[in-house]
């Protein structure tokens, strides 16, 4: 089947390209809003199958059947959730409050076939420990440009191994798309 994605990330397709699938990008508008009460885990499912949901509403019907993946990632500090950074200031502050410390990356999977609507996929977690950086270091990563259009600040994958001290899970998730799963998720959509 026609895998599309529902994503404008470059790390994502990059992902999927690297583990041999080819993706067709599809337009998504989806509400990446945290609603009151929602915990993180709840958060990322419902975004990353709004995402889907949209996707299919707004494709092209002449286009053959396949299936749409939508993700969505959070950076998660105790009960905050770090989102995209509107300004290099709220990324040095959110580069602050993760030096030294765990926190958590989800993401949220979801694919769902265009034809009859069903659905397979997960939320995956990953635990990542911060060394405590100094703040020339956060200084020199946020000039860079890098952390405005990723969850928590950071890219893993644009970090030098000075940063990270721990990394307990899929390295694959916390740069945007948990690749671990997803060939199974797909095999039972095509079934």
């Amino acid at each position: 089947m026609r895998l599309y994605l529902a994503s404008t990330s470059p790390r994502r397709l990059a992902l999927l390209r690297d583990a041999g699938y080819d993706p067709v990008r599809v337009l998504q508008r989806a509400d990446e809003e945290r609603l009151p009460g929602e915990s993180p885990a709840a958060m990322v499912r419902r975004v990353a199958r709004d995402k889907v949901l949209s996707a299919i509403d707004l494709l092209d019907r002449a286009r053959p059947a396949g299936i749409v993946l939508g993700a969505d990632t959070a950076v998660v500090l105790g009960e905050d959730v770090l989102g995209k950074p509107a300004t290099p200031a709220i990324a040095r502050e959110m580069l602050t409050r993760l030096r030294g410390r765990s926190h958590q990356v989800l993401t949220g999977v979801a694919l769902v076939r265009t034809d009859d609507r069903r659905e397979a996929g997960g939320v995956i977690t990953t635990r990542v420990v911060f060394r405590s950086v100094g703040a020339q270091e956060i200084e020199r990563y946020v000039a860079g440009g890098s952390p405005l259009d990723k969850a928590g600040a950071y890219g893993i994958q644009d970090l030098d191994g000075t940063w990270i001290a721990k990394l307990d899970g899929s390295m694959s998730n916390v740069i945007g798309l948990p690749i671990e799963p997803l060939a199974d998720w797909i095999a039972s959509l095509e079934r």
